[in-house]
């Protein structure tokens, strides 16, 4: 139920967004790509955080984040490279004018929503480790749909502000 709310809100979320790009198909060709991306970085730091609790190398407590920072730095940094990446590809394809946009645009995104996608992440398995469960079994899950509709409130109100 959790996750089917998240998609309905990220649904919602997303005919306003198709209302901010208004005739920017630069940042149409890259969505998918950001959301996936900002999916994968938070499952990167999911289950790298809950196999660190299952075998007892990080206390099942939020102040334990602070041992987790490489993992976060490392998934941040590919990510940044790759909307970056994305950026390049997609003015390729539509025109290089609106590059500095774009890269103002997807750069802002991915400052906002990493770190926010990996506490939550972090949050997540510490929540269901501390609980008996299986993090494995609910970290993703969860934190691949909020990823998806949080992402895409950041990049609309992002596209809001600069479109």
């Amino acid at each position: 139920m959790v996750v089917s709310t998240i998609v309905t809100f990220t649904g919602l979320t997303l005919g306003r967004l198709s209302q901010a790009i208004g005739n920017a198909p630069e940042v149409y060709t890259i969505y998918p790509a950001i959301i996936s991306n900002v999916g994968d970085a938070g499952s990167m730091i999911g289950s790298t955080a809950t196999t660190k609790l299952n075998l007892g190398l990080l206390e099942a407590r939020l102040e334990s984040f602070k041992g987790h920072l490489r993992e976060v730095g490392y998934a941040w940094a590919s990510s940044l490279i790759m909307f970056t990446l994305y950026s390049l590809v997609s003015c390729a394809l539509y025109g290089w004018a609106n590059l500095p946009r774009l890269l103002a645009t997807v750069g802002l995104t991915n400052i906002l929503i990493i770190p926010l996608i990996a506490l939550l992440s972090f949050s997540a398995g510490i929540y269901t480790f501390q609980r008996g469960l299986d993090p494995d079994n609910f970290v993703i899950p969860f934190e691949t749909s909020l990823a998806d509709g949080l992402t895409t409130l950041i990049l609309y109100l992002i596209l809001s502000a600069l479109y």
